[in-house]
C-alpha cells in the first residue's frame, strides 16, 4: 500500500500531461510557460493569469528570451518563498515522524535506504521529490489553460 501511495500520483500526473499534451492551443501555451518575454503589450495582473487567457487576439509567438530577469533579486526572492511554501506544506508531517527517530533508526522509502544520522540525503531526496512534482504540476496547468484560451477565447471575451 505505500509503494501504491507513492508512485499512483505521479503516474497520474504524466497521464494528465500526456494527455494535455494533444488538446488543442495546449502547445502555444507550453511555449509561453518555457520563453520568458517582457512585453509592454502584456499588462503584468498578480495572481491568476486569466486576463491574459481571455484576450485571443494577443499571439504568442516565441521571443528571444530575456535572461536579464534572472538577475533580478525579486525574481529570486519569489522563488524562494515558493520553494518555503511548497516544503513548508508537509512539514507537520515531517516533524512528527522525526520526533519518533533515533539516532541510527534505518529510514526506508520503498527503494532509498539511509542511516537515520544522514538527513542530508533524505532533505535531497524531499527537495527533488517537490521539484519534480511542482515542475510536472506547472506543465500541466499551463496546457490546460492554454486549451481553454483556444477554446473558450471569444466566449470569455464577450463576458
Amino acid at each position: 500500500m505505500l509503494i501504491f501511495s507513492i508512485f499512483f500520483p505521479y503516474v497520474l500526473l504524466c497521464c494528465f500531461l500526456i494527455r494535455s499534451l494533444f488538446l488543442p492551443g495546449a502547445m502555444a501555451s507550453l511555449r509561453r510557460l518555457v520563453i520568458i518575454e517582457a512585453s509592454p503589450s502584456l499588462p503584468h495582473s498578480p495572481g491568476l493569469p486569466g486576463s491574459l487567457l481571455c484576450r485571443p487576439h494577443l499571439t504568442w509567438e516565441p521571443s528571444p528570451p530575456q535572461l536579464s530577469i534572472l538577475s533580478s533579486l525579486d525574481t529570486w526572492r519569489q522563488a524562494g518563498g515558493h520553494v518555503l511554501y511548497s516544503l513548508g506544506l508537509g512539514m507537520g508531517t515531517i516533524i512528527t515522524f522525526s520526533s519518533y527517530q533515533t539516532r541510527g533508526t534505518i529510514i526506508t522509502f520503498s527503494f532509498y535506504q539511509t542511516r537515520g544520522d544522514n538527513y542530508i540525503k533524505l532533505a535531497f531526496f524531499v527537495a527533488m521529490a517537490n521539484l519534480v512534482t511542482s515542475l510536472l504540476s506547472t506543465a500541466i496547468i499551463f496546457l490546460v489553460l492554454g486549451f481553454w484560451t483556444t477554446t473558450s477565447g471569444p466566449s470569455c471575451v464577450e463576458k
